[in-house]
């Protein structure tokens, strides 16, 4: 609202008189104009403010009852526009907790995979300690073991232990330096390995009593028969076989390189070094290096 200040003052200025009984220049106002004046002002300023209605009318009863009817009954409009924001709340309060439970979840599944990879690792590892531990023991019970190939067998006839026995200790101790057919050596048993067939001679497994004949036995018939057709070695677990069969290739180059070399159960030494290999790969690697 604009408040013309010139007619102001012509209101003001209504209220106020000059009176010519006193000698005073300075205006005398009476308090009824005054006490009017002042009210007037301040009613107009109450409306400048904004905050009184021009006509608000009496405060009643039932216009109270009605304000506290619509704060706690709402209209239909209000009531629609509060159930649509609980909808919305609920709503965002299920995919929260629908989201919580799937990352709980996905936490679970992810330790348990972890629980379960480690379960595994130890599982291998007690796995290969208790597959090595095998090894050496049934390599420590073949220990006193020799393998005889190139021993001719008769088809026709079922070789007995007894005919075993003869068959090597007339062919294969008798030639040995030192040891002849009726010499002191304890045979504990002799028997051929795999089935009987036409084609191919079945070795002779040979487990002796005592671990020094076999040692004398083995070295001498290594030197005895290493143009011969027949063979001996050392008995050994399946495992020790595969690596000594993938040894072989190594220890033959480095023999044509004039280097002295031979293999020593799982292990190929050359020039007293001593060398494993690698099953993946059939690579050496330098045992202690």
């Amino acid at each position: 609202m604009f408040i013309d200040i010139a007619a102001w003052r012509i209101i003001i200025g209504f209220y106020h008189r000059k009176t010519s009984t006193l000698k005073c220049k300075s205006p005398i106002i009476k308090s009824s104009n005054l006490t009017l004046s002042v009210f007037v002002i301040f009613s107009m300023l109450l409306v400048l403010c904004g905050d009184v209605e021009s006509n608000p009318g009496p405060s009643t009863r039932q216009g109270s009852i009605s304000r506290n009817r619509d704060l706690i009954y709402p209209t239909g409009d209000q009531n629609q526009t509060q159930t649509n924001e609980l909808t919305t709340l609920l709503h965002d309060i299920r995919d929260e907790i629908t989201q919580l439970r799937s990352e709980v979840r996905e936490m679970n599944i992810k330790e348990e995979v972890t629980n379960i990879k480690q379960d595994i690792e130890q599982l291998k590892t007690e796995n290969e300690s208790i597959k090595q531990r095998l090894d050496e023991s049934e390599n420590r019970r073949k220990e006193h073991n020799l393998i005889f190939y190139g021993i001719k067998e008769k088809v026709s006839e079922i070789e007995t232990p007894g005919k075993s026995e003869q068959l090597i200790r007339d062919v294969a101790l008798s030639d040995l330096p030192g040891v002849s057919a009726d010499s002191e050596i304890n045979i504990e048993r002799i028997f051929r390995l795999g089935r009987r067939n036409k084609e191919r001679v079945r070795r002779i497994l040979v487990v002796f009593n005592k671990l020094r004949d076999r040692d004398v036995i083995l070295q001498s018939a290594r030197k005895q028969f290493k143009d011969s057709q027949i063979k001996v070695s050392e008995d050994f677990s399946k495992r020790v076989r595969e690596i000594r069969k993938a040894l072989i290739p190594h220890l033959i180059e480095a023999k044509e390189a004039n280097k002295r070399a031979f293999l020593k159960n799982d292990k190929l030494v050359i020039n007293r070094d001593v060398f494993s290999i690698k099953m993946d790969t059939h690579e050496l690697s330098k045992v202690g290096s």
